[in-house]
């Protein structure tokens, strides 16, 4: 689940414009009375006191984050994720510091991913 095992089942946020889906803004699940900015796919784009900010950077940076490289939880540790599918359902990416190297595969999709280094913000 995401992020950080929760499920991004929360308010879609969408582009006036064609209706393209943005990302999502929940509540936290850590009972804080934060909200969760995520991606289409659920990743953490940051965590916010009031929603409207959420919202907000969902609508900046929620699809161009797709082309950032991302931290993923993955063997333990956090590592550097570059995405190459990314949707509500699926997430394709290759892990590791140099993704030319690496090849894509499905990330579970119990799997945390952030846009920001755990630990910086």
């Amino acid at each position: 689940m995401r992020p950080d095992q929760q499920s991004h089942i929360g308010q879609p946020i969408r582009r006036a414009e064609d209706d393209e889906l943005l990302g999502f803004v929940m509540p936290c699940a850590d009972g804080s009375q934060r909200h969760c900015a995520t991606s289409v796919f659920g990743g953490l784009l940051g965590i916010h006191r009031d929603p409207a900010d959420a919202e907000r950077q969902v609508t900046e940076v929620g699809l161009p984050s797709l082309a950032e490289r991302w931290w993923v939880f993955s063997g333990g540790r956090w590592q550097r994720c570059q995405l190459i599918e990314a949707a509500p359902d699926r997430v394709v990416g290759v892990i590791g510091d140099y993704p030319f190297m690496g090849r894509p595969q499905v990330i579970p999709r119990d799997t945390p991913l952030r846009l920001v280094e755990p630990g910086v913000d």
